[in-house]
């Protein structure tokens, strides 16, 4: 396969070579514009948020790091609790202290960095193991959950660009994420789509997912020759992905595309798609039932 073409079975499209170029400068702006948060999670001896406190931030233990968050939100009262509302909450402080907006926002993306990785963990513990699930007591617990999901509501929130990153690492929590992601328009579009080299499906149906809400909310994307050549790109990759997860999830974008060669996959999995889930009542074939049913609203 070339530069710039994408085959999926039988059906090429070709990206002009002005698009790959404008690929490229949408990437080196992006590259730049998340240095300083790279230099905040990879410069450790160097106090980077000197008006909160840098250690309790980029401590090893995540107790700690949730205190540096509650600082960070302005609840230093009762760090352990949930925040409850996490944008009001957030925006209070920010409105409060605007001087310390980037810094605290700087330090928020670094956070979620951390985070991101200490959740990494588990899954390769998981997998090197050879374990569908780790045992009860040695999973995340309930309250790092909520003060996980609470830092992915605030980033999210914050809708900076330089944390594009931290929520690609926190693409699987769902729809705040894909909104902030959409935000940020073509500059997402790759590296989002960059996530179907992952080795884990969930990721892969979640990028797939995040793609679809982008180009839904995003006028910079959906009616740009590059936005939808590149959302094209993906969603026939998605469609040929070995995992049904993946290829269900690619229906929706490829519903939304609605060109001739998008049908031309929609309905090749409709009518072929192998996977057959044999513990559903009715209709085993979700792939292809999923496919079918977008056909209809194209009629």
């Amino acid at each position: 396969m070339g530069i710039g073409d994408n085959t999926s079975k039988g059906i090429t499209t070709k990206m002009p070579v002005k698009l790959i170029d404008q690929c490229l400068a949408v990437s080196v702006r992006t590259i730049a514009a998340i240095t300083l948060v790279f230099h905040a999670v990879t410069s450790p001896a160097q106090e980077l948020f000197p008006a909160f406190d840098d250690a309790l931030i980029r401590s090893e233990d995540w107790h700690e790091r949730r205190e540096g968050f509650a600082n960070l939100l302005g609840r230093d009262d009762d760090p352990t609790a949930g925040v409850g509302h996490v944008p009001s909450t957030l925006q209070k402080v920010l409105d409060e202290k605007p001087a310390l907006r980037d810094q605290r926002t700087l330090a928020l993306i670094a956070l979620l960095e951390s985070e991101n990785e200490y959740r990494a963990t588990f899954e390769r513990s998981r997998i090197e193991r050879g374990l569908i699930v780790l045992p009860v007591e040695e999973r995340m617990t309930d309250d790092y959950s909520t003060y996980y999901g609470d830092l992915v509501g605030a980033v999210s929130y914050i809708k900076d660009i330089r944390g594009l990153q931290a929520l690609l690492g926190a693409i699987d929590t769902g729809g705040m994420v894909r909104d902030a992601l959409a935000s940020f328009g073509l500059a997402a579009v790759e590296p989002v789509a960059g996530l179907l080299d992952s080795d884990s499906e969930i990721t892969r149906a979640s990028s797939t997912l995040a793609l679809l809400r982008m180009f839904e909310q995003s006028a910079e994307i959906s009616t740009s020759a590059i936005g939808r050549e590149s959302v094209k790109r993906a969603a026939f990759r998605a469609a040929l992905d070995n995992s049904p997860i993946v290829r269900r999830s690619a229906v929706g974008i490829l519903a939304r595309l609605g060109d001739v060669n998008s049908i031309a996959v929609l309905e090749d999995l409709a009518k072929n798609d192998p996977y057959r889930a044999d513990y559903r009542d009715g209709s085993p074939y979700i792939v292809r039932e999923a496919a079918i049913e977008a056909l209809a609203t194209l009629r």
